[in-house]
């Protein structure tokens, strides 16, 4: 019997099963995702960053990137180029720092009048929380410098993820392993890592003391009988009826012979 440690990790990305190169929607769906993607051992959620393609002929194209995320935080990129047919009706300035932004707007014409950031004092303009960063400079993102997606750069608090057991880090490493055999020291286990021992434990990970005083010769018809072992060592003597029987193993036999031979010219007294 053996025992053995095994941490199982996810590092492969989501595949897209479904993503057009090119799709075409209306302003009214244009918050709809075009693309499905799958993942082997987990969830997976679907994000996209658009960007509208100004100075194209015809007007109404949008440039999209897809991020697929499985729970374990691996990602794949898809881009897509949409057609709204019905452009028109959604087109203008997308961008709120401007003086001319529409809300109803969801495809950026390039039409934008953006005022400056600061006033004269060098005071954000806009700046919803009040953090002394611009609301268009603003970087959401992981900020505990504990979390395995921590962003250095974030200005505004986004989701964290955390490994999902508290010994071991980001990459699935225990935090602590004093002998280093890949068992974290809270998942150590004592015991006897003999197995002829009285007392061997197969689930033990770290070698403790052993006991073999159940280790004797366990047939009562044997002259060293020990009514105390339990465990069979192998070493009972057994008394024999042949006379030639040197060894005996109740037969006589060629280890008799060299047995006799071992002492040939020896001088008895």
């Amino acid at each position: 019997e053996a025992i053995q440690l095994i941490t199982i990790r996810d590092t492969t990305a989501p595949s897209f099963t479904s993503l057009e190169t090119f799709a075409t929607t209306t302003c009214e769906e244009g918050g709809v995702i075009f693309a499905e993607a799958t993942d082997t051992c987990s969830n997976v959620f679907i994000s996209m960053a658009t960007y509208s393609a100004i100075g194209v002929s015809p007007e109404g194209q949008q440039l999209r990137i897809y991020i697929a995320s499985d729970d374990c935080g691996n990602t794949v990129e898809g881009i897509q180029l949409v057609q709204f047919l019905d452009a028109e009706n959604c087109l203008g300035c997308t961008s709120e720092g401007a003086s001319n932004y529409s809300a109803t707007a969801s495809i950026d014409d390039g039409s934008c009048i953006m005022n400056s950031l600061y006033d004269e004092n060098g005071t954000c303009i806009s700046d919803t929380d009040e953090d002394g960063v611009c609301d268009l400079l603003e970087i959401v993102g992981c900020q505990d410098e504990m979390a395995c997606n921590y962003m250095v750069q974030a200005t505004d608090a986004g989701d964290c993820l955390y490994p999902s057991n508290a010994d071991l880090d980001c990459s699935g490493n225990c935090l602590d392993d004093a002998d280093e055999d890949g068992v974290c020291d809270n998942d150590e286990v004592e015991g006897c890592q003999d197995m002829d021992a009285c007392d061997y434990n197969p689930n033990a990970t770290e070698s403790s003391s052993c006991s073999y005083s159940c280790l004797g010769c366990t047939y009562s018809e044997a002259s060293n009988y020990d009514s105390s072992a339990y465990i069979e060592d192998g070493s009972c003597q057994f008394p024999s009826s042949c006379e030639g029987d040197l060894d005996l193993d109740g037969a006589i036999g060629v280890s008799d012979l060299l047995m006799l031979l071992d002492g040939f010219a020896t001088m008895c007294e």
